[in-house]
Order: C-alpha cells, then structure tokens, then sequence
C-alpha cells in the first residue's frame, strides 16, 4: 500500500488562488477511503491527476460506508511562514468523525480533501488524498483524523 499526503494539480491552483481563504469555512471538507487502496492511486503522479470525486472513485477507491459515516467540513487554522525550515504551513483542525461504525464497520486507508462549492460528485474539486501506511478499523466510536501542517509550500 502506497502512502502519502498528495496534493493534485487543481487542488493547488485552488490553494494557489485564494480558494481556501475565499469560501465559507464549511465548503472544505474531508472523506474517510476504504480498504482497499487501488493500484491505480499508488504513485504521486496518479494522485496529482485526479480532479474531482467521481475521478477518485472511477479509480477504484471505495469510499467509506460504515454506519454514520458523513463527510465533516473541516476548519483551517492558520498559514504561517516558518524560516527555520523554508516554507509556509497551511495548518486545519483535528476532524472528527462521531460514532462510525458499529452495525457496518470499514477499515479506512486514508482520507479526501475536497471543495464542496460545486455541488455534486462530479464537480466537487479534490484538493488532496492522504493514503496511510496501516489501515485503522472502525467501531462505533468516535473517529478522529488528527491532522498537523495539512500543507506546507516549500519555494522552488
């Protein structure tokens, strides 16, 4: 199983742009992946070429269908410039995935991050796709994506 926090191509022109800073706080959101993660969706190439969530899952990525499952809008907490390590970093809160699982558990393999502003599957943006080293099984409880520095941008 690959693993990686890939950012794609219209999702860091949206980042690029302002997107972020320019829509309700709510129309960043996060989707919880299934096991298991398609070959297809292994190397940072395949990941950076995917632009909206029907792309994700005409891959072959499964998303989550454990009970309570909803995707969570997410909350951005601060950009700030780091000189120590050349860059900037883009940081969001914890998101928190209450009661997943129980009577249909999945075990999740990573997560989507998209812009809702669109409307449907078929026009809402990814921003990026995080596939995990080991799988996490659900089971009821809450489900928490901690997450630190969810994008840096390093000068070329």
């Amino acid at each position: 199983m690959a693993t990686g926090h890939w950012i794609t191509a219209k999702g860091a022109q949206f980042l690029m742009q302002g997107g972020w800073d320019d829509v309700a706080a709510s129309n960043i959101k996060m989707g919880l992946l299934q096991s298991p993660q398609p070959a297809a969706l292994d190397t940072l190439v395949e990941n950076s070429n995917i632009n909206f969530i029907t792309d994700l899952i005409s891959t072959g990525a499964v998303e989550c269908t454990a009970t309570g499952y909803a995707r969570t809008s997410m909350t951005r907490v601060n950009a700030t410039e780091d000189d120590t390590n050349d860059r900037s970093n883009l940081d969001a809160s914890d998101v928190s995935f209450g009661a997943l699982g129980g009577a249909v558990n999945n075990t999740i393999v990573g997560t989507f991050t998209y812009d809702e502003g669109a409307g449907t599957d078929g026009t809402r943006l990814v921003i990026s796709i995080d596939w995990w080293a080991t799988g996490v099984p659900t089971n009821g409880g809450t489900f928490t994506v901690t997450i630190a520095d969810h994008y840096r941008a390093v000068p070329v």
